[in-house]
């Protein structure tokens, strides 16, 4: 495993990423003002640990790429917005760490997928994230909460 310099500052790119969903109560655990600026970074990484949806494949992206922190930049850049390192990841070991860790929760279509995991946020919001099962019963609801999640120019 590789270790990459404080000065990378993954911590703080998680927190731009996941305020705005977290702030909603989309996602994450309470209190989103942890992930504002100012906040100390060991804090902002313990809040993004109560990420149940984002974790796993920060874990799973860094594991794959022999990076020792699943906060490193690249990684966290890698599961919001892609890059290189998501080649790395097998998509049987995300799709096992994701059932396993999404166990005692509704999913979306994940029971459905076998080889075709990503370890991606746009992945986790369209395919895991239980709301893609309400898009035939009240689309209206659950596309204006699958939009809030969504990854888009700001």
């Amino acid at each position: 495993m590789t270790t990459r310099p404080a000065s990378t500052r993954g911590w703080e790119l998680f927190a731009r990423f996941a305020f705005p969903p977290n702030e909603l109560g989309y996602c994450g655990p309470p209190d989103a003002s942890v992930l504002l600026p100012g906040n100390e970074p060991g804090e902002i990484a313990g809040h993004a640990k109560g990420f149940d949806g984002a974790w796993p494949y920060l874990q799973e992206i860094a594991a794959a790429a022999g990076i020792d922190d699943p906060l490193d930049a690249e990684v966290v850049r890698g599961y919001w917005v892609g890059g290189p390192l998501l080649d790395a990841v097998d998509p049987g070991a995300l799709g096992r760490r994701l059932r396993s860790a999404f166990a005692d929760q509704p999913t979306g279509l994940l029971d459905r997928l076998d080889r075709h995991v990503l370890a991606h946020h746009s992945f986790h919001v369209f395919v895991v994230y239980p709301w893609v099962r309400f898009l035939d019963v009240d689309p209206t609801t659950a596309l204006r909460i699958l939009q809030a999640c969504r990854i888009r120019w700001g």
